[in-house]
């Protein structure tokens, strides 16, 4: 009888706690053109994120300086590791006939990518992503912001991979540009 109790008390607490697991790789959906680059070896350091999407939840922020936390919105995998693997896949569709290894790689590497993300969260119906790319000695500024129908952890998700495949677009303007 004890054993039948345990079964339901715990079929009952995940019943209740319904947990929804989040990944901002869109893979097979980007349409990425990279156009100037044949024979090159692209090295591609570890995305920086901050702090708050270092956390397995989903983040909002509330007020100018506070976030929240969805209870039942994590992420499936850490974030920094799954924008830098997607990164470097839509990289490799995007310039199929250059070499993309991620740090720390063998021998030389001709462009060297590096991103500190210093700002990637929803707040108002809006996903901000603030930025800094550096490519070889280039360094750029972006600041994005996508809008979202609701505050939803849904919507937020779905606006943050708007907002990375907009930055992955302009990584890919940058190296054109070498």
């Amino acid at each position: 009888m004890k054993y039948f109790i345990v079964l339901f008390a715990l079929f009952v607490l995940n019943g209740c706690s319904s947990k929804k697991f989040y990944i901002l790789s869109q893979v097979g959906k980007t349409q990425l053109k990279g156009y100037n680059l044949a024979n090159k070896t692209i090295g591609v350091e570890s995305i920086s994120v901050p702090d708050y999407l270092k956390e397995s939840k989903v983040a909002k922020k509330v007020k100018k300086n506070q976030i929240v936390y969805f209870k039942n919105a994590l992420w499936a995998v850490d974030v920094d590791k799954d924008l830098t693997d997607t990164l470097i896949f839509d990289l490799q569709k995007s310039f199929s006939k250059s070499t993309i290894t991620h740090y720390p790689w063998d021998g030389n590497v001709d462009i060297v990518i590096a991103i500190k993300i210093k700002r990637f969260i929803a707040y108002k119906n809006f996903v901000f992503l603030d930025a800094l790319i550096k490519i070889n000695k280039t360094d750029k500024i972006i600041s994005l912001k996508i809008p979202i129908n609701s505050n939803s952890e849904e919507e937020i998700v779905e606006g943050m991979k708007k907002a990375f495949l907009d930055l992955e677009r302009e990584v890919i303007k940058m190296i054109d540009d070498i």
